[in-house]
């Protein structure tokens, strides 16, 4: 479709069975599947649309039937979408379907179950807590991003001696007072008409705004985040709390915690999965057998999320360290991230510790098994940051019987290659 895929215009008959097409040769060729996103807030830096965003369903649908004429995989899904539909897609003969999921996904399990003897194969996808943002000075999500006065009295300076202009008391009362720099907000671009709720929306235009004027304006939803980090805050952990103790209202709070120290300060704000302050849902849907684990962002807001480590994280938060309510058993942790896994996407040798498996596995030391507390690292093309976390009390990762990490660092030996779902 050229262009005109990330348009709002719908394909042709023609274009729909050349997509059909090519999708039947991908999988051929050792494809798993197809991920799709129909979630408003991928957008471009210039806040377009990423293509597919306005796929209907005879798109995807044709897209499926590739799939199931090449013998299957798995499609993915993130985005709004019909509980129904997704159920239907999920009857097609050798097709898999998994979605993004979150703290409202029980009532969506309910329904699965009470379809899942007729072999439907829809699974919720889940990562152990909410969706987060980080935010510090030198990270890529602040407060000040689109502040006027930061930008011209502080923002091109290196970080010491940023912190230090920032903390001069007639700097501070600028930045404070200043104007945001509001130009390509969406909300701004809707027809008058449109209620533009966050992330709901279609206008083009950045959502950079509504984001930040919500986290600005909810002082008691963004937590210091702490080091060790703790992902389940109480309310003492908030900005609004800190405020509280020093007399503060929520602007000067969320400036001098950015601004204390070293300027490290890390603050976690969740845009889903905390709405009761706490991870008591969650519990019931690592257990729960039609939810996989996934959704790590791995490579993704590389300058403002670091969930890289969700496995580790998941092995000693539920496994081991929370203290504010039930954790979960420790093997059902590891066989969703391993056995589960590799069946959901047709991995059938490996997953399991059995004789003629692939010898991939990880040695831990449980008791030592931790992450610490992101930093920011310059180590992308173009010198470009992203956060780091590394885990600790991994003794060894072997991969296809090699030895690819001792004592938490990595040997040099890349015995990995490119995985194919069947031979090409």
């Amino acid at each position: 479709m050229g262009e005109r895929g990330a348009e709002d215009i719908q394909p042709t008959d023609d274009e729909l069975a050349q997509m059909e097409s090519l999708v039947r040769e991908s999988i051929r060729a050792g494809a798993f599947g197809v991920s799709s996103n129909r979630l408003l807030a991928h957008r471009t830096k210039e806040g377009e649309m990423v293509p597919g965003t306005f796929a209907r369903y005879p798109e995807l649908e044709a897209i499926a039937n590739g799939m199931s004429e090449a013998g299957g995989g798995v499609f993915q899904f993130v985005g709004p979408f019909e509980r129904e539909w997704l159920l239907g897609l999920g009857r097609k003969d050798g097709i898999t379907v998994t979605y993004l999921s979150g703290e409202a996904a029980q009532e969506g399990l309910t329904a699965l179950e009470e379809r899942r003897y007729k072999g439907i194969r829809v699974f919720p996808q889940i990562r152990g807590r909410g969706t987060t943002v980080l935010m510090n000075l030198e990270g890529s999500l602040h407060p000040y991003v689109l502040n006027y006065a930061y930008r011209e009295l502080v923002g091109h300076l290196p970080m010491p001696e940023r912190l230090e202009r920032m903390r001069d008391p007639e700097v501070r009362a600028k930045i404070l007072a200043s104007d945001w720099d509001m130009t390509n907000d969406a909300r701004r671009n809707s027809p008058e008409d449109v209620d533009h709720p966050f992330l709901v929306d279609a206008t083009p235009g950045s959502l950079l705004p509504g984001l930040l004027e919500l986290m600005h304006s909810q002082p008691e939803s963004v937590y210091v985040l702490g080091d060790p980090p703790n992902y389940e805050p109480d309310q003492e952990a908030s900005v609004a709390a800190h405020a509280r103790r020093k007399g503060l209202t929520g602007p000067e709070a969320f400036y001098d915690l950015l601004t204390e120290g070293d300027g490290s300060t890390l603050l976690l704000f969740y845009l889903d999965g905390y709405s009761k302050r706490n991870f008591d849902y969650m519990a019931g849907l690592m257990r729960h057998p039609l939810t996989c684990n996934g959704l790590s962002d791995a490579g993704a807001h590389v300058g403002a999320v670091s969930d890289a480590h969700m496995p580790t994280w998941n092995l000693s938060f539920w496994g081991r360290d929370r203290s504010r309510g039930d954790r979960i058993e420790l093997e059902t942790i590891v066989h969703k991230q391993t056995g589960a896994n590799a069946a959901l996407y047709g991995l059938s040798d490996r997953g399991v510790l059995e004789p003629g498996k692939r010898a991939d596995i990880s040695v831990i030391d449980f008791d030592r098994l931790s992450s610490e507390a992101p930093y920011l690292v310059y180590d992308l093309p173009e010198n470009a940051k992203r956060y780091m976390q590394r885990p600790q009390g991994y003794d060894a990762t072997i991969c296809a019987g090699e030895v690819v990490l001792e004592n938490d660092e990595v040997t040099g030996a890349l015995p990995g290659r490119l995985v194919r779902s069947r031979p090409a």
